[in-house]
C-alpha cells in the first residue's frame, strides 16, 4: 500500500503540473478583454440574475486570477457556492467558464492549506451536478468536468462516495471512446484511479462494468494510463475473492504479468502488489498466475532487482512463497528454476527469513523432493541452522523434516553434510516452532535409517537429549513425551543400542510413562520389546530397574487396552526368559509382588481377551500348585440370628466346627444362616478373627445335600460371595466346583432350588466369559432348555432364558452350532409368547447366537422363526426392537438371496422405523446398515426406492454426523451405482447432489473423499445413460464446480488427485 501511495503521488504532482499548463494554454485562446472593473464589481457581475453579465464576470475573476499571485486574496464570501449554482443553466459557454473557473480554484487551493479545506468542502456540493452534466455536455465541457472532479476527489473518500452514488464511473466509461485524446485519456483513467481507491474494493457489479475499458487503457502507449490502470487493479483486487475471479476471468493476468518487467517503477511496481492480492487468496488463483507465465515473470524480477531494490526484491519472494501452496505449484516453482535464485538471495540477511520460508514450502512435498535436487540447497541450510533468527531455524528444521520424510538417501546426505549435532541441540530448544519439527527429523532418522544412522544420533549424544527433553516436557505436553518414548524405542533396535538406552539412564523414563504418564500403552510395548531383544546382563538390568513392578501395578486398571497391553508385555517377557533360562526366578518374583495374585484375578475379567490372555499366563508360566489359601472374614464378634437359638456369645469357631464337623443338617442350616449374616454385616467393625479356610469348600460340598432349605441358604451365602468379581472368595468358589454345582441342581425335584439355581447361575456367568465357558463345559445349555415346557411359569423362563443369552454371549463371535442345537426347537415357543421380558431376552439370545456365524443363521432361519424377528421390529419396546435389528443385520450378512427378498418385502416398515427413531442414533445406524445390507443389484435397489426409504436416508445424510451418515452416504453410492435413468432422476429431486456437493467443504477428510466418489459414481452413471449436460448444469448451480475447483488445492492428497479427476470430467 505504500509503495502505491508513492507512485500516486508522483502522479499527481504530474498531473497538476500538466493541467496548469492546459489551463493557461486555454486562457490565452480565450483572448479575453481587459477588463478594468474591481473585485466588488466583479462578485456583483456573478451574483446577478443577467446570464451575460454572469458570464462577463466569472471570465474577469478568471483572467484575475492570472494576474495575481495568489486567489486566495481574490476569493470572497459565497463566489464558490454562487458557482455551483451556476451550473445548473443551461448555457453551455457559461458552464464551461464555470467549471474552469472552479479548476483553477481548485488546484491553486490544493498548495494552500489556509483555505484549501473550506473551498473542497463547498466544491463537495458541485459533485452531483458535474456528474449529471457528463451525461449531456459537450466533449471540451466533459474533459473540464473530468479535472475539476479529479481535483474535488483527490484522495478524499466523502467526496469519492458521492461521485460513486451519484453513477461517475459508468458516466466515465462512456466517455472513453476510440476517438478520444491522449490528454481527455490520462485524465479519465487517473479520476477512475481515485475513485477505485477505498478500504473495502467496489462491488463486483460495478467491477465487472470498468473491465472492458481497462482491456482498452492497457493497449495504450501512454505510461501514466498504464499506471492508473494498474493501480485501479490493485484497488479492485484487494481483498476480494469475487473481484480477483473476475479479473482472472476477463484475461488481464498475461498483461498484469507482462507490466512486471517494465523498467517504469510506476507501471511494474503496482502490477506487482496486484500479483500479491491475487495470490494471497487461494490455489486457483495461484495457478492461474503459474499458468499465465507468472513465474519467469518473478524470476526475471528476482534477479534485477535482488541486489537493488531491496523492497521490490522482498515483496517478489512473498509472492513466490504463496505461489508454492501445493505439491503441483511447488513442482511449478522448481521447473522454473527458481531455488537456485532463492538460495542465490539468501546472502542478503534482509531476505533470510522470507526465503526460509519460501523453501520451507517448496520442500513440503510427498515423496520428499530428490536427492540430487536437494544436494546444492543442502550448504545453505547449514547457514539458516547458524543463525541467530528464531524464525529460520524452525524454517530450516521443517525443511529438513520433509527431505527425511521416508527418503532414506536423503537421510544419508544430510547426515553426511554434519547437520545432527546441531538438529539434536535444536531438541534443547524451548520453542515449539524448532523443537517439534528437530524431532521430527530424528524420528525419521531412526524410523527410516540403518543401524549406522541410529548410531549416529546416540553417537552425537542424542539419549541425553532425549532424556531432558522427557523430562522438562513430561507434565507439560503429552504429546512429546510420547513421541520421545516412541524414538527411545525405535533407536534400540540391537543389544548395542539397548545397552546405550540403559548407560544414559533412560529405564526411569520407561518406567515414569508406564506408572503415571498418558503414552503407558507405547511405552509398555517399547519397553517389553527391548527386552525381548536384550542379553541376559541387560535382561537383568531392566528387571533391576523396576519394570515388573511398573507393569505389575496396571493390571488393575480401568483402561482395558492398558490392561491388555501388558498382559502381552508379560507374556513376551516370559518368553524371552524362557529361552535365557530365568522363567522360574521371573515367576517367583512376579508372584512375590503381587502380579499373579492380579493375572489371576483377571481370569475373571468381564473382557473377553484379558480373560484368555491372563488364563494363557498362568496355564504357560505357573505351574499347578495347591489352591491358594483363602483369605477370611474378620468375625471376632458374633452376629446373633434371629431364626438361630445360639446366644450371643457363641463364638464364631463353634458355628464353624458345626458346619465343618457336624452331620446335622439342622445345624448346618443355622451355621450357614449366621455366617450369612456375618459375611453380609457392615455395620460391626470390630470383627477381627478368622474364619477357617475350609469354610466355603464345606459350603459348596453341602451343595450336594439333599434338603432344599439348605441347598437355598448355600446358594444365597456362595452368590454373595461371587458378587466381588476380582476377591480372591469369588475366585475360589468358581474354580472349586461351585458351578458344576448349580449345573447339576437345575434337575432338582424343587422348583424354589432350581429357580435359584438357574437365578444364581446367572449372575455368576454374567460378564464373566471364564465362568461360562465353565458352565458350557458342565453342559448347563441343555439342562436350561430342557427347563422350559409348557407349563413353566413365565417369570421362571424370563429367568432362564436371561441365563440362556449370558451363556451365549461372546466377543464378536458366536457359539458352534453344536452348542446351540439344543435350543433351536424352543425359539418359536418362546417368541410366540405375549411377555415383553421374555421375548426381549430371547431376542437378546438370538442376537448372541448369530454373530458372524452363517452355520447358525441357516440353523435358526430352518425353524422358520424368521416372521416372528420381522414381528418383534414392531415393537415399542426398544429392549425388544434393539437385538431385534442386531439380528436382522447378523441374518443379512450371510447374503442368501432368498432370505433378503423375504426382508424385502417388510422395507416399508423400516421407512417407518427409520423416520419414528431418526433421532435415536445407536436405532437409527443400525437401521441404514440393514438398508445397506440389502443393496446388491439393481432389483434390491428398487425394492429401496419403492420402500420410500431414499427421503429419509438423504434425510441422514445431509443432516447427521459420524458413522451413521457415512453408512446413509454408502447407501448413495449404492444406489447410484446400480441405478437406471428413472433412479438418477429419483436420485436427483432427493437433491442427492446438493447434498454430495455441501458435503465438499466438511472439515472430515473421509467425507470429502467419500462425497467425490458419489459424485465420481453419478457422473459415470449420467454418461452412460446421457445425462451429462443436465448433470453438469446441476452441478454448477448448487455451487459443486467451485468446491470442486478450490479442492484441486487440498492438501489431502486423495483428495486433490479425485477432485482433478472429476473437473477433467466435467469439462471433457
Amino acid at each position: 500500500m505504500e509503495l502505491c501511495k508513492v507512485i500516486r503521488e508522483d502522479r499527481l504532482l504530474k498531473r497538476n503540473i500538466n493541467i496548469e499548463q492546459e489551463l493557461t494554454d486555454l486562457m490565452y485562446k480565450a483572448a479575453l478583454s481587459s477588463f478594468d472593473i474591481s473585485i466588488d464589481e466583479i462578485a456583483n457581475y456573478i451574483n446577478s440574475s443577467d446570464e451575460t453579465l454572469q458570464l462577463v464576470g466569472i471570465q474577469a475573476y478568471r483572467k484575475l486570477s492570472q494576474e495575481r499571485n495568489s486567489i486566495n486574496d481574490m476569493i470572497k464570501d459565497g463566489i464558490v457556492l454562487r458557482c455551483i449554482e451556476l451550473l445548473d443553466s443551461d448555457n453551455t459557454s457559461l458552464q464551461f467558464e464555470v467549471i474552469f473557473l472552479l479548476n483553477i480554484i481548485t488546484l491553486s487551493t490544493s498548495k494552500e492549506c489556509s483555505t484549501s479545506q473550506n473551498v473542497i468542502k463547498q466544491c463537495y456540493e458541485a459533485i452531483p451536478k458535474l456528474v449529471e452534466l457528463l451525461r449531456y455536455t459537450s466533449s471540451i465541457v466533459a474533459e473540464q468536468i473530468v479535472y475539476l472532479l479529479g481535483n474535488i476527489i483527490n484522495d478524499k473518500p466523502f467526496a469519492r462516495d458521492v461521485a460513486i452514488v451519484s453513477d461517475a464511473i459508468p458516466l466515465l466509461i462512456d466517455l472513453i471512446k476510440p476517438d478520444i485524446s491522449m490528454t481527455f485519456m490520462d485524465s479519465i483513467s487517473w479520476l477512475l484511479s481515485d475513485l477505485c481507491q477505498r478500504d473495502l474494493p467496489l462491488n463486483i457489479d460495478l467491477i465487472e462494468l470498468v473491465l472492458p475499458v481497462l482491456d482498452h487503457l492497457f493497449n495504450n502507449e501512454n505510461d501514466y494510463i498504464i499506471s492508473d490502470t494498474c493501480r485501479i487493479l490493485y484497488y479492485f483486487t484487494d481483498g476480494a475473492d469475487d473481484n480477483i475471479q473476475a479479473i482472472i476471468e476477463t484475461g488481464f493476468l498475461p498483461k498484469i504479468l507482462e507490466c512486471l518487467i517494465s523498467n517504469k517503477e510506476n507501471i511494474y511496481i503496482p502490477a506487482l502488489l496486484t500479483i500479491r492480492n491475487i495470490v494471497e487468496i487461494d490455489d486457483y488463483q495461484n495457478d492461474a498466475v503459474i499458468f499465465a507465465g507468472g513465474l519467469s515473470r518473478l524470476r526475471t524480477m528476482l534477479w534485477y532487482y535482488g541486489d537493488k531494490e531491496h523492497i521490490i526484491a522482498k515483496e517478489t519472494i512473498w509472492i513466490i512463497c504463496k505461489l508454492a501452496g501445493n505439491t503441483d505449484q511447488i513442482q511449478s516453482l522448481i521447473n522454473a528454476d527458481l531455488l537456485p535464485i532463492l538460495i542465490n538471495e539468501i546472502v542478503y540477511v534482509t531476505f533470510m527469513d522470507n526465503i526460509s520460508w519460501v523453501l520451507s514450502n517448496l520442500c513440503q512435498r510427498n515423496p520428499p523432493l530428490n536427492l540430487e535436487l536437494i544436494r546444492p540447497v543442502l550448504p545453505v541450510f547449514d547457514r539458516l541452522l547458524n543463525s541467530e533468527n528464531n524464525y529460520m531455524i524452525s524454517d530450516t528444521c521443517r525443511i529438513l523434516s520433509y527431505l527425511t520424510d521416508g527418503a532414506n538417501n536423503n537421510v544419508q546426505a544430510i547426515m553426511e553434510i554434519g547437520f545432527l549435532p546441531k538438529i539434536l541441540d535444536c531438541l534443547m530448544s524451548r520453542l515449539k516452532k524448532i523443537f517439534t519439527p528437530a524431532l521430527l527429523i530424528v524420528r525419521n532418522i531412526v524410523e527410516i535409517g540403518d543401524d549406522a544412522q541410529r548410531d549416529a544420533v546416540i553417537s552425537a549424544g542424542g539419549m541425553s537429549r532425549l532424556r531432558s527433553l522427557y523430562w522438562y516436557y513430561v507434565y507439560k505436553k503429552d504429546n512429546i513425551a510420547k513421541e520421545t518414548i516412541w524414538l527411545i524405542y525405535k533407536v534400540a533396535s540391537n543389544t548395542d543400542q539397548i545397552q546405550s538406552v540403559i548407560d544414559a539412564d533412560l529405564l526411569p523414563v520407561m518406567i515414569n510413562e508406564i506408572l503415571f504418564g498418558k503414552a503407558k500403552i507405547i511405552a509398555v510395548y517399547a519397553v517389553t520389546t527391548m527386552i525381548t531383544r536384550a542379553t541376559v546382563q541387560q535382561f537383568t538390568q531392566f528387571v533391576n530397574a523396576g519394570i515388573l513392578p511398573a507393569l505389575c501395578n496396571l493390571l488393575p486398571s480401568n483402561n482395558d487396552n492398558n490392561i491388555i497391553n501388558v498382559l502381552i508385555g508379560l507374556t513376551k517377557i516370559l518368553h524371552a526368559a524362557k529361552k535365557i533360562g530365568q522363567v522360574e526366578s521371573l515367576a517367583i518374583m512376579i508372584k512375590k509382588i503381587g502380579g499373579l495374585d492380579k493375572i489371576e484375578a483377571l481370569q475373571h475379567h468381564k473382557n473377553e481377551i484379558i480373560y484368555k490372555k491372563s488364563l494363557a499366563i498362568i496355564n504357560a508360566f505357573f505351574s499347578k500348585e495347591a489352591e491358594p489359601e483363602l483369605p477370611s472374614l474378620s468375625t471376632e464378634a458374633v452376629i446373633p440370628s434371629p431364626l438361630s437359638s445360639l446366644s450371643v456369645d457363641t463364638t464364631v469357631h463353634k458355628i464353624v466346627q458345626d458346619l465343618t464337623q457336624s452331620s446335622d443338617e439342622v445345624l448346618h442350616i443355622l451355621a450357614i444362616e449366621v455366617y450369612s449374616e456375618l459375611f453380609n454385616s457392615k455395620t460391626n467393625p470390630s470383627v477381627s478373627d478368622t474364619l477357617k479356610n475350609d469354610v466355603l469348600s464345606r459350603c459348596i460340598e453341602l451343595l450336594d445335600s439333599d434338603n432344599p432349605v439348605l441347598q437355598l441358604e448355600l446358594i444365597s451365602l456362595l452368590i454373595a460371595v461371587t458378587l466381588d468379581t476380582f476377591s480372591k472368595k469369588a475366585q475360589y468358589v468358581i474354580k472349586n466346583g461351585l458351578i458344576s454345582k448349580l449345573v447339576k441342581l437345575l434337575k432338582s425335584a424343587s422348583s424354589n432350588v432350581v429357580e435359584k439355581a438357574v437365578h444364581g447361575l446367572g449372575i455368576i456367568i454374567e460378564d464373566r466369559p471364564y465362568a461360562r465357558d465353565l458352565a458350557l463345559e458342565q453342559n448347563a445349555l441343555p439342562s436350561l432348555v430342557e427347563l422350559i415346557k409348557p407349563d413353566t411359569p413365565v417369570g421362571s423362563m424370563c429367568n432362564t432364558v436371561r441365563t440362556l443369552s449370558y451363556l451365549c454371549k461372546k466377543l464378536n463371535s458366536a457359539l458352534s452350532l453344536e452348542l446351540i442345537e439344543p435350543v433351536l426347537p424352543i425359539l418359536n415357543y418362546l417368541l410366540n409368547n405375549e411377555n415383553e421380558v421374555l421375548r426381549s431376552n430371547t431376542c437378546m439370545m438370538l442376537s448372541y447366537i448369530t454373530c458372524k456365524s452363517n452355520d447358525n443363521v441357516r440353523a435358526i432361519l430352518e425353524t422358520g422363526i424368521l416372521p416372528k424377528i420381522l414381528e418383534c421390529l414392531t415393537s415399542k419396546e426398544k429392549s425388544i426392537l434393539i437385538p431385534a435389528l442386531h439380528i436382522v443385520g447378523n441374518i443379512i450378512e450371510i447374503d442368501e438371496a432368498s432370505e433378503l427378498d423375504d426382508l424385502a418385502i417388510h422395507l416399508p416398515h423400516f421407512c417407518a422405523l427409520l423416520q419414528n427413531h431418526r433421532a435415536n442414533e445407536v436405532i437409527a445406524e443400525k437401521i441404514v446398515s440393514i438398508i445397506l445390507g440389502m443393496i446388491n443389484n439393481m432389483d434390491q435397489m428398487q425394492n429401496v426406492l419403492n420402500a420410500g426409504l431414499l427421503p429419509p436416508v438423504m434425510e441422514i445424510f445431509k443432516f447427521r454426523k459420524g458413522m451413521v451418515q457415512k453408512m446413509a452416504g454408502s447407501i448413495l453410492m449404492d444406489s447410484i451405482s446400480c441405478t437406471t435413468s428413472q433412479h438418477l432422476i429419483e436420485l436427483i429431486n432427493a437433491d442427492v447432489l446438493l447434498a454430495f456437493c455441501n458435503l465438499l467443504e466438511a472439515k472430515d477428510y473421509e467425507h470429502v473423499i467419500n462425497a467425490l466418489n458419489g459424485l465420481n459414481n453419478i457422473w459415470d452413471v449420467a454418461k452412460k445413460i446421457g445425462e451429462r449436460e443436465r448433470l453438469f448444469t446441476i452441478i454448477k448451480e448448487v455451487g459443486g464446480l467451485d468446491k470442486l475447483k478450490a479442492l484441486q488445492y487440498h492438501q489431502n492428497e486423495i483428495i486433490y488427485e479425485k477432485s482433478m479427476v472429476i473437473i477433467s470430467l466435467l469439462f471433457s
